[in-house]
């Protein structure tokens, strides 16, 4: 004996344009008519009904999905000062967040972002490596004219960490560019 089963929907893959289109619907639909148009679609296109047809098959994961989307849009509670909104990065409905540059993300985009940093090559630790030892070696000279007095070491202090601090910026930078 075979069992049928429709493959489950992956949530997220439709913006809320395309889920209202996939469903018939205007923009503006009730919950009931949201409700009526998601199951009049399901019993159509049902995998039990229809057989083993890959185009009913996939409308119905496609109806599945969208109602979903739409769904989840409407019942989560949203805080008042961090709507809920389509990301631009991914067009997925979520709660966006502020970021650095002033735009606004999801969560996924955001920590995706920061993931592509995260697996270093090796010459990015020996970078980071060099960087961390020039503010060692700020730090040490920052104690050092602290405790003796002499001018010289806070020139050197100074010049190390603006020096790492530099490289530091200059990488940033770099990733910002690479990243857009």
């Amino acid at each position: 004996m075979r069992l049928r089963s429709a493959a489950p929907p992956v949530e997220g893959c439709l913006k809320p344009t395309e889920c209202y289109r996939v469903l018939g619907l205007k923009h503006d639909a009730e919950p009931r008519e949201l409700h009526r148009a998601f199951k009049r679609l399901v019993l159509r296109y049902h995998p039990d009904r229809c057989g083993d047809d890959p185009v009913s098959r996939a409308r119905f994961c496609e109806v599945t999905e969208a109602y979903a989307v739409l769904k989840r849009l409407r019942e989560r509670p949203a805080p008042t000062d961090e709507p809920m909104d389509v990301c631009p990065r991914c067009d997925r409905v979520e709660l966006l967040f502020r970021t650095l540059g002033g735009g606004r993300m999801c969560a996924d985009c955001l920590l995706n972002r920061r993931r592509r940093l995260l697996p270093m090559t090796l010459w990015e630790s020996i970078r980071c490596v060099g960087v961390m030892a020039l503010q060692a070696l700020a730090l040490y000279f920052i104690v050092s004219t602290i405790w003796t007095g002499d001018l010289q070491h806070g020139a050197a202090a100074m010049a190390c960490a603006l020096g790492g601090f530099g490289v530091l910026a200059y990488h940033a930078w770099q990733a910002d560019v690479v990243e857009r």
